[in-house]
C-alpha cells in the first residue's frame, strides 16, 4: 500500500485526496454494516421480526474540507469544461481579444469556486443519497435473507467476517485501488 501511496503523492495531487478521504469512508461504513449485521443477526436471534429499514452509513464531507471538493470538480466538472472548451474560449477572450491576464484568473477563481459549490450542494449530495440506498437496499435484502433462509444467512454473516478479518491484512482493498490506479490514473 506505502507503494501505491508514494506512486500516487508523486504523480497526481487530485486522486491521492480523494483516495485519502475514500479510505476514512470506507473503514467508517464498514464498522457500520458490520455492527448492523451483528445487530441483525441478534435480532433474528431474540425473535424480532423483519422490518425493512432505512439505514445512511455513508455521510456527507464536510464542506471545509476544500481539497477534496476542489479534486472531485477537478477529475468531473472542470475536466468536462476542459474538454467542452470553455477554458480556452474564455482564454481567448479574455488575454487575447481584451488583453486582460488577471480578468481571465479572476473569471476561473470565480467558475471554480461555483464549480465547488455546485459540487457541495448538489452533485455529492446525489452521489451519497444513491449510495445510502444501494447499501439500504443490500442491508435490507441480507436481513430477509436472514430471516427466510438462517443457515445462508449466517454463511453470508461468516464470509463477510472472513472479508473484514482479510481486510485488515490490507490485501483486498489495495488491490482494488491498485487496480483502479492502474487503469485511470496511468
Amino acid at each position: 500500500m506505502r507503494n501505491l501511496v508514494n506512486k500516487i503523492n508523486k504523480n497526481k495531487w487530485y486522486w491521492r485526496e480523494i483516495l485519502k478521504n475514500f479510505k476514512k469512508s470506507f473503514s467508517s461504513v464498514s464498522f457500520y454494516v458490520l455492527f448492523l449485521v451483528i445487530l441483525s443477526v441478534w435480532k433474528y436471534l431474540i425473535g424480532q421480526d423483519f422490518s425493512w429499514e432505512s439505514i445512511s452509513p455513508i455521510q456527507e464531507p464536510n464542506i471545509f474540507i476544500r481539497f477534496l471538493y476542489s479534486a472531485l470538480t477537478f477529475i468531473s466538472l472542470g475536466k468536462l469544461l476542459r474538454f467542452l472548451g470553455f477554458y480556452k474560449m474564455l482564454h481567448n477572450i479574455c488575454v487575447k481579444i481584451l488583453g486582460d491576464w488577471q480578468l481571465y484568473k479572476g473569471i476561473k477563481k470565480i467558475v471554480w469556486v461555483s464549480l465547488m459549490l455546485l459540487m457541495f450542494i448538489y452533485v455529492v449530495p446525489f452521489i451519497v443519497y444513491i449510495l445510502n440506498t444501494i447499501i439500504s437496499f443490500f442491508f435490507n435484502v441480507f436481513n430477509l435473507i436472514l430471516y427466510l433462509f438462517p443457515p445462508f444467512g449466517f454463511a453470508i454473516v461468516a464470509y463477510l467476517a472472513f472479508m473484514v478479518i482479510n481486510n485488515e491484512k490490507g490485501s483486498i482493498i489495495e488491490e482494488r485501488i491498485k487496480r483502479f490506479y492502474k487503469n485511470h490514473v496511468n
